[in-house]
C-alpha cells in the first residue's frame, strides 16, 4: 500500500494514493516537495523505486530485505538512511521488537519503506494534513520529524525499564529466586540490544548535523542537534541501567551465597553435635558380651541423660562463639 504526499506553493497539499504520473510531475517540479511512503510494497510499488526515482540497486535491496543495521549512504541523487521503530513488552519471553523504516531524501522528495504500520508515520501523516506548511519546509523537515517522533517513542521503554530495575533491585534482598535471576538476565540482554541500535542511530543523526549534505538546510541542523541530545542521553541512561542491573546480579549471587553459607552452617553445627551423640550411642551399641552397664537398672537413662549435656553444652559453646 501506498500513499503519496505532494506540496506545491499554488496547489497546496494533496495526498492519499495519487496516480503515478504525480510522482514524476512533482519530482520535475523544483517548487514541489513530494512524500512517497510504501506500507509492505509489492513489485509493482518497488518498481516505482526504480523506474521513477532511479535509487540503486542495492538501497533497493535493503528495503526488499529488511532486518539491516542503521546506517546513512550517500549517493549523488540522493541519501539512504536506515532506522529502526523499537517497541518493549516487559512481560517474560518477550522484550523488545524492532521495525525497520528506510528513508530516502533528496533534494525535493522523501521516501519511507515499511513492513508494518509505524505509529510514527501515522502520526506525520496526521500532521501534513492538519498543517499543509509542514511540507512547505522541505523533505529535510519531515525526515526531522519522522525521527524525531521514533525517537520520542523510545522514553516509554526507558520508563519501563527503569520501573523493573526499581522492582528487580527490591526483590534482590527479600526473594531472591531462580526466576528473579531470569529476568537480571532477561533485562540486560535487552538493554545491550537497545544499545546496538540507538548508538548507531546517534551518529547517523551526529552525521546529518556535521557534514554538508546538500539535501539538508541550514536551519534544520538544529532540530536534528535536538535529536542528537535525546539519543545521546539515552545511551548514557542505558549505560547507566546496565551497571545498575550488574551490581544487582552481583548483588543476587552474594545474597544467594550467604543464605547458602546459613545453610551449610546449620548443617555443619547439627552434624558435629551428633558426632559424640554417634560416638556414645555406636559403643553400646556393640554386640560384646560383657558390658559393664549392660545390666546396670539405670544405665540406660544416664546415657540419654549425659548425650543430651553434651548436646546441650556445645550448643552453648557454639553460642559463645557467635557461630549459631
Amino acid at each position: 500500500m501506498h500513499t503519496i504526499f505532494v506540496y506545491h506553493p499554488v496547489e497546496g497539499v494533496r495526498f492519499n494514493q495519487l496516480e503515478r504520473s504525480a510522482i514524476r510531475r512533482a519530482l520535475d517540479s523544483p517548487d514541489s516537495v513530494l512524500w512517497l511512503d510504501l506500507e509492505a510494497p509489492d513489485d509493482m510499488e518497488i518498481d516505482i523505486l526504480v523506474q521513477e526515482f532511479d535509487f540503486h540497486p542495492l538501497s533497493i535491496e535493503d528495503c526488499i530485505f529488511p532486518q539491516n543495521r542503521p546506517k546513512l549512504e550517500e549517493f549523488p541523487n540522493y541519501c539512504f538512511i536506515v532506522f529502526h521503530s523499537i517497541s518493549y513488552d516487559p512481560e517474560p519471553n518477550k522484550g523488545l521488537s524492532f521495525a525497520e523504516l528506510d528513508i530516502f531524501i533528496g533534494k525535493n522528495f522523501i521516501v519511507t519503506v515499511h513492513d508494518e504500520p509505524l505509529r510514527n508515520i501515522t502520526t506525520t501523516k496526521a500532521r501534513c494534513k492538519e498543517k499543509q506548511d509542514v511540507m512547505k519546509k522541505g523533505p529535510d523537515y519531515l525526515l526531522h520529524l519522522l525521527l524525531d517522533s521514533m525517537v520520542d517513542s523510545y522514553f516509554p521503554i526507558i520508563d519501563q525499564m527503569d520501573e523493573q530495575i526499581d522492582k528487580i533491585e527490591d526483590l534482590v534482598f527479600t526473594s531472591p529466586t531462580t526466576q528473579l535471576l531470569n529476568q537480571i538476565f532477561t533485562l540486560k540482554r535487552n538493554l545491550i540490544a537497545f544499545r546496538k541500535t540507538i548508538n548507531p542511530q546517534r551518529e547517523i543523526i551526529n552525521l546529518l548535523t556535521r557534514r554538508d549534505f546538500p539535501f539538508i538546510q541550514t536551519t534544520t541542523l538544529v532540530y536534528f542537534r535536538d535529536v542528537y541530545d535525546h539519543l545521546f542521553r539515552m545511551v548514557d541512561t542505558i549505560d547507566t541501567y546496565r551497571e545498575i542491573i550488574s551490581s544487582a546480579l552481583e548483588a543476587y549471587l552474594s545474597v544467594t551465597s550467604n543464605q547458602l553459607n546459613s545453610i551449610m552452617k546449620t548443617l555443619t553445627i547439627i552434624a558435629t553435635i551428633m558426632m559424640p551423640l554417634t560416638l556414645i550411642s555406636s559403643i553400646y551399641g556393640m554386640n560384646f558380651e560383657f558390658f559393664p552397664e549392660l545390666k546396670w537398672k539405670y544405665g540406660y537413662p544416664m546415657v540419654l541423660t549425659v548425650m543430651a549435656i553434651i548436646a546441650l553444652g556445645m550448643l552453648y559453646y557454639f553460642h559463645r562463639k557467635k557461630w549459631l
